[in-house]
C-alpha cells in the first residue's frame, strides 16, 4: 500500500533580527525580483544594501534597480552542445 507523501521544505530566513513568516519572504522576494535563500541576514532599508549577519561587509542591493539583464548578458544562456556532456 502507498500512501501519498507531501514533502514542506520550511523556509528559514531571518532579516535584522525578525524570522520572516512565509508572507513577508514572498514580499521582499517580489521586491528582490528573485528568489532568497534561506540564512542570516541585516538589511538596511533605506539604501537597500544587504549582508549576511555577523559581518559588516555589504553583499549588495535588495531593490530590483531597472529591468534585470537578460539570461545572455548573464551568461546563463547557451545553444545546444555549449554545455559539456553535449
Amino acid at each position: 500500500m502507498f500512501l501519498p507523501l507531501t514533502v514542506w521544505a520550511e523556509r528559514y530566513i531571518i532579516v535584522n533580527g525578525h524570522r520572516l513568516n512565509d508572507g513577508e519572504i514572498e514580499l521582499l522576494e517580489r521586491m528582490h525580483g528573485g528568489p532568497i535563500a534561506n540564512g542570516n541576514y541585516w538589511l538596511d532599508p533605506s539604501p537597500g544594501l544587504w549582508g549576511y549577519a555577523g559581518n559588516p561587509q555589504p553583499k549588495g542591493y535588495i531593490w530590483q534597480t531597472g529591468p534585470r539583464p537578460s539570461l545572455s548578458e548573464r551568461g546563463l544562456l547557451f545553444r545546444p552542445g555549449e554545455l559539456a556532456g553535449d
